[in-house]
C-alpha cells in the first residue's frame, strides 16, 4: 500500500513527467505485484534529476554542465527502468487475470452443471 510521503512525491514528480498519473493509476491495479518501493525509489532519483536539469544553462558552471548531462543520460536510463517494471507488471496482471477467469468459468454453476451430466453419461 502507498504512504502518504509517498503519494506528496509521486504528484511532485508529476510537474515533471507526465506518465506518473499513469504510473499510480497501475501502482493501484497491480497491488502486490507491483514493487512499490522501486518505483518510488526510481521516481524519487528521476524528479531528483529532473530538477537539477530544470536550470537555465548560463547558470551553470562546467562542472555542474557535465553533471547535468550526466544526470540525462541517468534519467533516460531511470525511464527505461521503470517502463520496464511497469510493463513486467502488467503481463503479471494479465496472466493472473486470465487465470483467474479461467478458475471462476470453471466454477460456474453452468460447468458444474455440464461436468455433472458428463459423468452420468
Amino acid at each position: 500500500m502507498i504512504g502518504v510521503s509517498e503519494w506528496s512525491m509521486l504528484k511532485h514528480v508529476e510537474a515533471f513527467e507526465g506518465k506518473t498519473l499513469e504510473i499510480i493509476e497501475l501502482l493501484h491495479q497491480s497491488g502486490e505485484d507491483l514493487d512499490v518501493d522501486r518505483v518510488t525509489n526510481l521516481l524519487t532519483e528521476r524528479g531528483t534529476v529532473l530538477a537539477r536539469m530544470s536550470k537555465p544553462d548560463q547558470e551553470l558552471s562546467a562542472d555542474e554542465r557535465e553533471r547535468v548531462q550526466q544526470a540525462q543520460v541517468a534519467d533516460s536510463r531511470m525511464r527505461d527502468m521503470l517502463r520496464e517494471h511497469l510493463l513486467e507488471a502488467q503481463s503479471k496482471n494479465a496472466k493472473m487475470q486470465t487465470a483467474r477467469r479461467a478458475q471462476e468459468s470453471y466454477n460456474s454453476p453452468m460447468m458444474a452443471g455440464s461436468a455433472f451430466f458428463d459423468r452420468k453419461n
